[in-house]
Parts: C-alpha cells; sequence; structure tokens
C-alpha cells in the first residue's frame, strides 16, 4: 500500500545529502544575486563613484570586503535557522509517520475481517445460480420463438398478414409491461410449458 519503488538505502543518503547539495548552493546563489542587485540599486541612484588613489583604492577594498561580511554573516543566520527547521521538520515527519504507523496496525486489530453467515452465503449462491440458469432457458425460449415466428411469417406469406404490425403492437405491449412492473412470473406458466413444448418436439 505504502510501498516505496526506490532503495531506502540511497533514499536516505539523498534525504541527508540533499541541504549540502540542493539546497545550499541555491541559497548561495541566491544571496549573490540580492548582492549585486541591491550594489546595482546603489550605483543607479547615486553618483558615480570617480577614481582615487592607491590608498582610496584599497579603503574601497577594504569596505567591500567588510560589507560583504556582514552581508554573508546575516545570510548564514538565515541558512542556519533554515537548515534547523529542516531538519525539525524531518523529524517530526518521522514521529507522524510512525505513529500513523502504528494507529494503523491498531485499526487491524479492532476492526478484522467482516464476519458473514456461511449458511447465508451459499444459499445466496445457490440463488444466483437458479436465476442465471432461468435467464438462460428464457434467452433459448425467445431465440425459438424467434425461428418459429419467421418460419410462420415466411410460411404464410401468401396471405398477406400484417406482420409488420404484429410485431409493432408486441412490442407495444412489451413496453407496457415493464411500464406495469409486470413480474415475469406472471408469465411463467406460458413459458413452462413452451419449455415442455420444445422438449417434446426435440
Amino acid at each position: 500500500m505504502y510501498d516505496y519503488e526506490g532503495n531506502l538505502v540511497d533514499a536516505n543518503t539523498k534525504i541527508e545529502s540533499w541541504y549540502n547539495t540542493e539546497v545550499l548552493p541555491k541559497l548561495n546563489d541566491h544571496r549573490d544575486f540580492v548582492i549585486g542587485y541591491y550594489l546595482g540599486v546603489a550605483e543607479d541612484k547615486n553618483d558615480q563613484l570617480l577614481a582615487t588613489c592607491e590608498m582610496g583604492t584599497q579603503c574601497r577594498v577594504d569596505n567591500e570586503q567588510k560589507f560583504r561580511g556582514e552581508i554573508e554573516t546575516q545570510w548564514q543566520t538565515v541558512i542556519n535557522h533554515f537548515r534547523d527547521d529542516i531538519k525539525t521538520a524531518m523529524e517530526k515527519t518521522e514521529t507522524l509517520v510512525n505513529d500513523g504507523w502504528d494507529v494503523a496496525v491498531k485499526c487491524q486489530v479492532d476492526h478484522p475481517c467482516c464476519e458473514f453467515n456461511s449458511v447465508e452465503w451459499d444459499n445466496m449462491q445457490k440463488k444466483i445460480k437458479t436465476f442465471i440458469d432461468k435467464i438462460t432457458e428464457k434467452r433459448s425460449q425467445v431465440v425459438e420463438l424467434e425461428k418459429r415466428i419467421t418460419a410462420i411469417e415466411t410460411q404464410c406469406v401468401s396471405y398477406d398478414l400484417p406482420w409488420e404490425v404484429y410485431r409493432a403492437t408486441a412490442d407495444q405491449r412489451d413496453v407496457e409491461a415493464a411500464a406495469a412492473n409486470i413480474d415475469v412470473n406472471d408469465q411463467m406458466s406460458l413459458d413452462e410449458e413452451l419449455a415442455e413444448e420444445l422438449e417434446w418436439t426435440a
């Protein structure tokens, strides 16, 4: 039901390495992107930096290293919190899965397979077989009746009888019988007589 199709050992390794291989590089890339963005904003809204002497250039280098270091420290704090939150979420996930599994086991203990009465089941199977046999018998009778009707129409073609009208009337009677919820048992005597006749002529 809950089968994991992959290799569990490989999956565990992938989970453990996910932060370092997937998350951390993306966070670092995003940090660098944000730094570059705000440097661009500052350059756009401020006057252009003028050239300086060697000491002024060194001052700018030292300044950039300082603010970049402070930015990385800030982002590292966020990254550490994120890593801790992920670890906590993974541990909580494991706990919830294990608790859920225990409940699932208890379900099968508290609610075993539904009981049934074997006698009632056997009787039901016998009734179903009887119905199936009866349906098969009725279908065979219908086929035989159709053959007889066709034979009569063929033999009596010279009488010029309105066979289409007869068939339409018969179909209408079937519709009316179905609408009136007439049980097939109401016609059983006719069916049984037909069955006996078929056996006699066989």
